[in-house]
């Protein structure tokens, strides 16, 4: 939205959510792509580096919920050869994570 500041003839756009710099605009961009995901391969390989560098970390494991297997599950691009592995962890009392 552009407004115009009568007394001071200034133009001043309000930047959306996602333009904002900083933690808060790189949220909302990374928010809308995962609303935006065709499907969960997409949000493990392609937003998990975003992921990272939001939250500042080396590492970065995102799961989900196989719930027919009760397991936790998470994929990982190894490289162009390998290609994707998974990651299954059953969801018990016996793994820290599940």
């Amino acid at each position: 939205m552009v407004q115009q500041d009568a007394t001071l003839g200034v133009i001043q756009h309000e930047l959306t959510l996602e333009e904002q710099p900083g933690p808060r605009g790189r949220t909302a961009s990374i928010v809308n792509r995962i609303h935006a995901a065709k499907n969960i391969d997409e949000l493990f390989l392609e937003l998990k580096e975003d992921l990272r560098r939001l939250f500042d970390v080396e590492q970065l494991t995102l799961y989900a919920v196989d719930r027919e297997k009760r397991e936790l599950y998470s994929k990982l691009l190894l490289d162009p050869i390998d290609g994707v592995q998974e990651i299954r962890v059953p969801i018990n009392e016996h793994s820290i994570s599940g």
